[in-house]
């Protein structure tokens, strides 16, 4: 069994809290090591809520109140620290050092985000991407490599599903969905304008919107039926628009839908796996 730090626990409850309970989450995991250092009416201050609020915010979080919850949070620091230490432009760092870092975080985004994922949410969205008569991949930049590794893996065990490069496209391929169709978004901010317009289209035609996200409560996930979260990661260079961790965990995501929807239609994932093996064998020595 994993032991699931205070952090996750919060990102994984963060769209069920309250609007004043969700302010209390959003300031905690931006000033996370300042919380060992406050007492409950500075933490109120801070977040600009009640003290009752922090209460119920904790016991929301599954502890019996503030002080047990500061105890794990300070639990969490030591750790934490000691993983995120990236590398700063000032500092002289050989390549071992690098390559050693960049696999610590990228390993560490892997198993945090084993921790966040709902298995029974995961075997719902597969149930439905295996009844749907269109499914449709929606996202920009780099979130569209993960739909082209969907796809190419989907494809592999018999599930089609579309990728378009261009957002005219998406937007378009959007408007046609019907109630039985999927669209299938990533996004590492979860509010791109373009992913989210796509997302409005999609749903006043009652189509089914699947989101993989790393944010917590953002519009996209708002909108969204299923949201599978991954774990973000501070990384050498830490920007969401190249962030590797986030994309290593999307594509483990990946993965586990491809595994399951394999397993629940054994026989038709194998044929098609043979099937596609043989289409493209003659371009193989």
């Amino acid at each position: 069994m994993f032991e699931i730090s205070c952090r996750e626990i919060i990102k994984s409850k963060i769209n069920l809290l309250t609007n004043t309970e969700f302010k209390i989450a959003c300031f905690v995991l931006d000033h996370y090591q300042d919380v060992i250092n406050s007492n409950i009416s500075e933490l109120a201050e801070n977040a600009k809520v009640s003290k009752a609020t922090v209460v119920r915010f904790c016991k929301s979080m599954g502890y019996k109140g503030f002080q047990e919850f500061k105890l794990h949070v300070s639990n969490d620091i030591p750790q934490r620290v000691q993983q995120h230490d990236g590398i700063k432009k000032s500092e002289t760092s050989d390549t071992v050092d690098i390559c050693h870092k960049i696999f610590s975080s990228e390993i560490i985004a892997l198993n945090h985000t084993l921790r966040l994922i709902q298995i029974n949410e995961i075997e719902m969205i597969v149930e439905k991407m295996i009844a749907a008569n269109k499914i449709i991949f929606i996202g920009t930049g780099s979130s569209l490599f993960v739909g082209r590794d969907a796809q190419h893996k989907l494809l592999k065990v018999g599930i089609k599903i579309y990728v378009y490069e261009d957002v005219d496209m998406q937007l378009m391929s959007s408007s046609l969905l019907e109630v039985n169709d999927i669209a299938f978004l990533t996004s590492c901010s979860g509010k791109n304008k373009y992913t989210l317009n796509c997302l409005k289209v999609a749903k006043e035609n009652g189509a089914t919107i699947v989101s993989l996200l790393t944010k917590g409560r953002t519009p996209i996930s708002k909108m969204s039926d299923f949201v599978i979260y991954t774990d973000l990661q501070e990384s050498i260079i830490n920007s969401e628009t190249i962030n590797v961790n986030a994309r290593i965990a999307q594509l483990a995501v990946i993965d586990i839908i491809v595994a399951i929807a394999a397993l629940k239609k054994y026989d038709d994932s194998y044929n098609a796996i043979q099937l596609t093996r043989k289409a493209t064998s003659d371009n193989k020595y």
